[in-house]
């Protein structure tokens, strides 16, 4: 009896056991574990609205920086309209201040076109002037020799025919004579030209006749022949011993002074000539 009893408590005791066991496992899955995974739960819940937080926050101020932009882009884009009308104000003003320039310019070249026509025309004439200024200082050296010529003629000393080679004036003799006056004024106008033509003509005129000098100097064929002739006839019959040596003489003389006068004359057209000749020339 007793055995049974053992027997049967020994089974109460396994079935206890076993109950226990369940009831243990069952109190784990049903109250332990889901008080620890409402507890993770709750740790990760926490740890969501950290971050939930965090991009509430993020978002809030990115939608500040947003509205930020958003003001800043309004005021960008007012300061951008206003440097265009600047801009465009400013290129108008521009290609207005341009075009009066150019205007100016263009008037201003105008006048400066003009002045210079009328400086060179100016020049021109003066230079022309003086030009003819020195064509007269050489036409007097012409009629100085040929008034010396006829004073050293008058009378029993006739001095001109002691040296027959200076009874002709060269081109270039009286061009070279007319230069070492060449800045007297012969004609009152010339008085108005300037230092400056003066001696840019008149260095011009001096290269001119070195560079022609051979041309300028030659004297006329026959001239010496003829002269020394005349000459002869004339110291021959300078007595005047007769009716035939005083015919002679007179007709040399007359020969000689008409000879002279002729080709000292011939020399100044030429001596004329040559100036006109360089006038033009650069």
């Amino acid at each position: 009896m007793s055995n049974k009893v053992d027997v049967f408590l020994s089974r109460v005791s396994h079935v206890s056991q076993f109950v226990l066991v369940a009831f243990a496992i069952f109190g784990y899955f049903y109250t332990v574990r889901p008080i620890y995974q409402k507890e993770l739960l709750s740790e990760e819940i926490a740890k969501k609205e950290v971050e939930l937080n965090k991009l509430k926050t993020a978002m809030e101020n990115s939608q500040k920086f947003i509205e930020n932009n958003k003001i800043l882009r309004k005021e960008l884009e007012g300061s951008i309209a206003k440097l265009d009308l600047q801009y465009k104000e400013s290129e108008e003003k521009l290609n207005s201040i341009n075009s009066e320039l150019r205007k100016t310019l263009n008037e201003l070249n105008k006048q400066k076109t003009i002045a210079k026509r009328a400086v060179n025309a100016n020049n021109k004439n003066l230079e022309s002037v003086f030009w003819e200024n020195f064509s007269g200082l050489v036409g007097v050296v012409y009629i100085s020799k040929s008034t010396d010529f006829v004073n050293n003629t008058l009378g029993d000393a006739k001095t001109a025919y002691n040296t027959p080679s200076n009874l002709y004036i060269s081109p270039y003799d009286a061009i070279n004579e007319a230069l070492k006056n060449g800045n007297h004024n012969f004609i009152s106008s010339s008085e108005n030209v300037p230092e400056n033509i003066r001696n840019k003509i008149l260095a011009k005129i001096r290269r001119a006749i070195e560079k022609n000098k051979i041309s300028l100097t030659k004297k006329p064929i026959g001239f010496d022949e003829k002269i020394n002739s005349l000459i002869k006839t004339i110291e021959s019959t300078k007595l005047r011993k007769n009716e035939n040596e005083i015919m002679k003489n007179n007709t040399a003389e007359r020969e000689l002074s008409s000879y002279i006068f002729l080709i000292n004359g011939q020399s100044r057209i030429r001596a004329m000539d040559f100036l006109k000749d360089i006038q033009h020339l650069d």
